[in-house]
C-alpha cells in the first residue's frame, strides 16, 4: 500500500528547496516525486521520497528479502 504524505516544509528542507518552490513545483507536474492534489493539499509517495532521498525503511527492507 502506497502511502501519501503532505508536500510540507520537512519535505521542502530534505530536498533543499523552499515551501513556496515545493508548491509551485507540484502544481506544475515537476516535483520530484508523485504528487497527488486533493481539494486544497498536496501529497506525496512516501516510499518514493525515501527512495529518492536514499532511506531504507522496514517496509523496504522486508519486500526486498
Amino acid at each position: 500500500m502506497e502511502r501519501w504524505r503532505r508536500v510540507r516544509a520537512v519535505h521542502a528542507v530534505a530536498l533543499t528547496i523552499g515551501r513556496s518552490t515545493g508548491h509551485a513545483l507540484a502544481k506544475r507536474g515537476e516535483y520530484p516525486v508523485a504528487v497527488l492534489r486533493l481539494e486544497n493539499a498536496y501529497r506525496v509517495v512516501t516510499a518514493e521520497l525515501h527512495q529518492l532521498l536514499g532511506i531504507q525503511t522496514e517496509e523496504s527492507v522486508a519486500s526486498s528479502v
